[in-house]
């Protein structure tokens, strides 16, 4: 496999937004913004994937659909959606859950005051759905992939656009690819969140203005730093 094309020191000039989780949601990469943590979301000193923190939503096992884990309303991330970009994260299913109509957001950016964002990616242990909208008001692509992502172990998710198609990673393996992706982000619609209505731990997210990979890589082995 081909290793990662930034090796495991990925805090470079592409990293727009770094969050280690480790008992805080401060951004380490250059680029200066603002996240917050929500009231329910939690810290794990347990099920962590690297440091000594992962984050998740504490209200998971009441079956109550929440807000965000984390969010920013930085407005950097409509300037470097517009070319290539890479979102990426490491994630713990606690339990099977294969509720497709309601995925577990990974990752969710540039959502306006309705929810409805220029890209979320949602997972369940079946699989994958991948959503964009246009008008602020429904969904104009929405598509679920199947493929099964087992529990208790951490997993490596990366969706990778490079000129103008998306790849979805699996522990640096593709599981789709050739989505043709030819939205352009809307400039009034600023904010980015970790972990809607989150079931799983996250940790280690990173967003860059970069196709980090075009082929299967070796996921990272330690933080980026």
């Amino acid at each position: 496999m081909m290793a990662p094309t930034d090796g495991a020191g990925g805090n470079d000039a592409n990293c727009i937004t770094l969050l280690h989780f480790d008992n805080a949601i401060t951004n380490a990469s250059a680029v200066a913004q603002t996240w917050t943590k929500s009231s329910y979301a939690a810290y794990s000193s347990s099920i962590k994937k690297f440091g000594t923190h992962s984050i998740y939503d504490s209200y998971r096992d009441s079956g109550t659909i929440t807000a965000n884990i984390a969010t920013s309303s930085s407005t950097v991330f409509y300037s470097n959606l517009l070319n290539d970009w890479t979102l990426e994260a490491w994630v713990y299913l606690p339990s099977t859950y294969t509720n497709s109509s309601y995925p577990s957001s990974i990752f969710n950016i540039q959502s306006n005051t309705n929810g409805y964002p220029y890209i979320d990616l949602s997972l369940h242990s079946a699989g994958f759905t991948l959503r964009h909208s246009t008008n602020g008001t429904s969904f104009d692509f929405q598509q679920a992939y199947v493929h099964a992502i087992s529990t208790l172990t951490w997993h490596h998710i990366a969706l990778v656009k490079k000129d103008g198609y998306i790849t979805l990673y699996l522990d640096g393996i593709a599981q789709e690819s050739g989505i043709a992706w030819a939205y352009t982000p809307n400039n009034t619609w600023n904010k980015a969140s970790v972990g809607w209505g989150s079931f799983v731990y996250i940790d280690e997210f990173r967003f860059s203005n970069v196709a980090r990979w075009t082929a299967n890589f070796t996921p990272p082995t330690e933080p980026y730093a």
